[in-house]
């Protein structure tokens, strides 16, 4: 297919293994293909349908910087810049240095798998290095959940910056919430202890209380939803796996955002539901 650019990479058989890569169509790069005349490759699903328009990938032919390479598989998607980046469509070829200049580099990456975590895996593999002669050389060893943590470093910071910095806006906004009903029932304290006296219960006292705080609940929220709606393409880089208007997560944080402020409301309206109704019909 024309205009699309195709970097392969160039692997040995077992890297597939390694990594955990699964097969969907076809079969692996083999130890033979690394000396057959016949050129293969195997894609990832998301090529395929790039590459073949969605159609059958199998024994079809790309061609690679002059090349012309069969296609024996497919294997599933791997995010190969990182689980913060999209997946594209991969290309893998066997490595085989002397034939043509694609296949030439100076550096590799070598993809060791072991049945047990060893603390001297590193030194065994600069030994092994060493042993097969001065021209290996191993730049650095790093283990998987390192080379994860490296490429999500960033977003994981962003995501605790974001989350203090929602925390401490849901504490102020429980303050507010807390302060203007405390004040809202202090103002009322007469008409409590008239209510009271005149035989109303606690639990009708504290229910009166908290419905005269939803209409501004339920508009504060509706307001900064659309506002959060509207503002959302300024954190969009922050996101991970979450489109900026999810509506699963609008949904939880209006809840939350609902939930916390009739909480603060019930708390003063718990305490006023208390008072001796002679105490707050002397009141002021």
């Amino acid at each position: 297919k024309k205009g699309l650019d195709i970097f392969p990479h160039q692997v040995t058989p077992g890297v597939f293994k390694a990594l955990g890569i699964r097969l969907r169509q076809g079969r692996f790069i083999e130890p033979a293909d690394m000396t057959a005349k016949e050129r293969v490759a195997v894609v990832s699903e998301t090529g395929a349908r790039q590459f073949f328009d969605g159609g059958t990938a199998i024994g079809r032919q790309l061609s690679i910087s002059g090349d012309v390479h069969t296609i024996v598989g497919v294997v599933a998607d791997v995010r190969m810049g990182g689980p913060t980046r999209g997946v594209d469509g991969d290309v893998y070829l066997p490595y085989v240095p002397a034939h043509s200049e694609l296949h030439r580099a100076f550096a590799m990456s070598v993809i060791v798998r072991t049945d047990a975590p060893s603390p001297r895996l590193a030194e065994q593999l600069r030994d092994t290095a060493r042993a097969l002669g001065s021209r290996v050389l191993i730049e650095r060893v790093r283990t998987g959940d390192a080379m994860v943590a490296s490429r999500i470093v960033t977003p994981r910071q962003r995501t605790v910056l974001l989350s203090m910095l929602g925390g401490l806006g849901l504490l102020l906004a429980l303050v507010g919430v807390l302060g203007m009903t405390s004040y809202a029932v202090a103002r009322r304290t007469r008409e409590i202890g008239l209510r009271m006296a005149f035989g109303a219960l606690p639990g009708q006292v504290v229910r009166t209380m908290v419905r005269d705080a939803v209409a501004p609940i339920a508009l504060g929220v509706i307001a900064g939803t659309a506002v959060a709606y509207l503002s959302t393409g300024l954190i969009k880089s922050f996101l991970f796996r979450t489109t900026p208007t999810d509506p699963a997560t609008m949904g939880a944080v209006a809840i939350t955002l609902a939930g916390a402020a009739l909480l603060a409301a019930w708390v003063p309206a718990r305490r006023a539901a208390r008072v001796d109704p002679v105490s707050a019909l002397r009141a002021e």
